[in-house]
């Protein structure tokens, strides 16, 4: 038996726009471990609702929709433009992205 709380979520979570490559990158700081390892993040995209997050297939999932250990470390998450600009996202141009 193990004694200890739950990993801590992540925080510091920063959307970048790298306009040479046309990419969206998510980044974050990774949560205390409290004794755990962490072995995976769950990276999402809000849609244009302003209420509904969905994954970013298959730029930022492995596995269900959770990215394995060894993007945990990374720490980030990067991904095209035009995959959330289609009208699944209705995410209109020169709008707000959040991960």
């Amino acid at each position: 038996m193990m004694a200890g709380s739950q990993p801590s979520a992540v925080t510091s979570v920063v959307t970048t726009y790298d306009a040479v490559n046309s990419n969206v990158v998510c980044s974050w700081t990774q949560g205390a471990t409290n004794g755990f390892a962490i072995t995976g993040n769950r990276v999402a995209i809000r849609r244009s609702d302003g209420f509904t997050y969905d994954s970013v297939t298959p730029y930022c999932t492995e596995n269900a929709g959770i990215l394995n250990a060894a993007s945990v470390s990374g720490q980030k998450c990067t991904f095209p433009l035009s995959r959330i600009q289609g009208a699944n996202w209705n995410l209109p141009q020169n709008t707000g992205i959040w991960c």
